[in-house]
């Protein structure tokens, strides 16, 4: 199942990291609920669903607490999404560059890049 969502973050970020930290812990509250949606109706997941993302020091302070958070809105997020990881619920991993599907609606590409990145989609 997937579900697809593309809007302005609804809170500034003062830094890519803490806007990694916003979108995750949104697509986090996304996943939950059809996680819950699907035991609902029977199907309940039996492994953490996989969030995507392209920032290594936004990865990071989830998988290894001893690393500190900046912010207080930053560690009310990694709270968050410490405790989905440490659940079972989810999982937070990294995503190559070059294999960033959601690229495609956010920033300029070459048209190598963007032909590449179409495909992902389906599209032709």
């Amino acid at each position: 199942m997937i579900s697809w969502s593309s809007r302005k973050q609804r809170t500034v970020a003062d830094s890519s990291t803490a806007a990694e930290y916003i979108a995750a812990v949104e697509a986090s509250r996304e996943c939950m609920w059809l996680r819950a949606l699907l035991t609902g109706i029977g199907l309940a997941a039996s492994a953490p669903t996989p969030i995507l993302c392209d920032n290594n020091s936004a990865i990071l302070p989830v998988s290894r607490p001893a690393i500190p958070c900046s912010c207080q809105t930053c560690r009310y997020m990694l709270a968050l999404l410490r405790e989905r990881v440490e659940d079972g619920d989810l999982i937070l991993s990294r995503v190559r560059d070059v294999d960033n599907t959601a690229d495609i609606l956010t920033k300029p590409l070459a048209s190598s890049c963007f032909a590449r990145l179409r495909l992902f989609l389906g599209l032709h």
